[in-house]
């Protein structure tokens, strides 16, 4: 019998992906496929890249 994850973040839908970067099962609602990260650590990215511009 398979198990199905519920998404990390928004704990409401199925968990699809998981973050390239932290590892989290997530939803494609809260991955970004560009980048291969959830939602969280599209923000941390995102973040550090702007401190060093």
């Amino acid at each position: 019998m398979e198990r199905t994850a519920v998404c990390a973040i928004c704990g409401r839908n199925i968990a699809r992906f998981t973050c390239m970067k932290c590892g989290a099962s997530v939803c494609e609602n809260c991955f970004t496929q560009e980048k291969q990260v959830c939602r969280r650590c599209l923000h941390v990215i995102e973040g550090a890249a702007k401190k060093q511009a």
